[in-house]
């Protein structure tokens, strides 16, 4: 994002190859409350774009081309950021395919996730009776 101020205040948190970190944007003018910020997934060893998307922008349960954005060359990559509209973005936690996070607003934010961390039961395995 790159914007003017912001800054990630709080510890990010690693699911799998991905990492994920809230920025804040807090407001320009003197003595005011408020602000923005972003909810930011990276690769973790480069720092750079994932290879597919993490967020479901569009929320029809889908990770696709429909979740990317165009980088200005005319290439699709993921959206590594996106701001759920909840004023300053507290950390992120991980509930099964969402991501939660509560804001300055005090209003909480969710996105769907990729989630790579198998949850739930692994396997399954019946012992027969005697």
């Amino acid at each position: 994002n790159g914007q003017q101020g912001e800054r990630i205040v709080s510890d990010p948190s690693l699911l799998g190859p991905v990492l994920f970190a809230s920025s804040i944007i807090p407001s320009s003018a003197s003595c005011a409350v408020g602000g923005s910020g972003f909810v930011n997934a990276v690769d973790p060893y480069t720092g750079g774009s994932l290879d597919s998307p993490f967020f479901d922008l569009n929320r029809d349960y889908r990770f696709d081309v429909l979740d990317e954005a165009d980088d200005g060359s005319g290439n699709k990559l993921p959206v590594g950021s996106v701001d759920l509209g909840i004023g300053l973005p507290t950390e992120g936690v991980v509930v099964g395919n969402w991501l939660v996070v509560g804001g300055s607003s005090g209003n909480l934010g969710s996105a769907r996730i990729n989630n790579p961390v198998q949850t739930g039961r692994v396997s399954w395995h019946e012992i027969p009776g005697e």
